[in-house]
């Protein structure tokens, strides 16, 4: 009797001791397996095509919205997910949805600048200097 009480007690104290490591260790490992469907759905879903052409068209303002609205989500891949996945997504989709945007937003408002001071150098100043 004495011996299965030792065993029992030494059982659950590893018990008490183990399980909350291994919930510590899935958790983290979701979390970890969010942040990386949500790199991967940024990188699919970011456009940086019209993003850069956003940022020709309308110059600075495209980094400006880029920074400040946020990106949507896309919510098939929420669905039947934990609230630490939803959380962990949520927030790395949305940083590195809004960092593609802004740097292909202000890759498009440089292309843009570099054109026109060339076109301005090329046929503006040459039209001005010869009409002296």
């Amino acid at each position: 009797m004495k011996t299965h009480t030792v065993f029992y007690i030494i059982f659950l104290s590893v018990f008490v001791l183990v399980m909350p490591q291994m919930g510590v260790a899935q958790q983290t490992s979701e979390v970890e397996q969010a942040a990386a469907d949500a790199r991967r759905d940024a990188e699919q879903n970011v456009s940086p095509l019209a993003w850069g052409s956003a940022g020709i068209v309308c110059s600075f303002f495209a980094p400006i919205y880029a920074y400040l609205a946020l990106p949507e989500l896309p919510v098939g891949a929420l669905l039947g997910k934990s609230p630490a996945y939803v959380d962990a997504y949520t927030q790395v989709y949305q940083q590195n949805a809004r960092r593609l945007r802004i740097q292909a937003s202000v890759i498009g408002c440089a292309v843009a600048s570099v054109a026109s001071s060339v076109a301005y150098y090329l046929f503006v100043l040459p039209q001005e200097n010869g009409s002296k």
